[in-house]
């Protein structure tokens, strides 16, 4: 699993709505296509008196694991950026039993396996 998370200071409109797409914008949206990633934060994380823009991002490759994705005020007056609070659904069960061949190279008669090699047609 991937995550990517932080101030990217980027915006894209396909992010917020609101936002004005910008070159880094567009330059990790790309990124984020190119590597299968999914960036779930859609609302304003950097708020001031004059603007409102998504730059705290929040991208991974499994989507799917996200319980919930929420902005949360800052815990301080003079921040301008929210909290991403994130919920990831981390419990990985435990794959069932199954039988495995286990080999034994040590014991391999590696003269045989080369002659079989050599004579094997691999043009064809």
């Amino acid at each position: 699993m991937v995550i990517l998370t932080g101030d990217f200071n980027a915006k894209h409109s396909e992010w917020y709505e609101e936002d004005t797409t910008d070159t880094h914008g567009i330059a990790i949206h790309q990124l984020f296509a190119s590597h299968a990633l999914s960036q779930r934060v859609h609302q304003p994380t950097n708020i001031t008196s004059r603007t409102k823009h998504c730059i705290d991002l929040v991208a991974l490759n499994q989507p799917n694991l996200v319980i919930s994705n929420e902005v949360s005020p800052s815990i301080h007056q003079n921040c301008s950026h929210q909290i991403n609070n994130v919920k990831i659904d981390l419990k990985c069960p435990i794959p069932p039993p199954f039988k495995r061949h286990v080999w034994h190279f040590q014991r391999a008669n590696s003269a045989n396996l080369q002659e079989s090699i050599r004579q094997f047609d691999w043009y064809r």
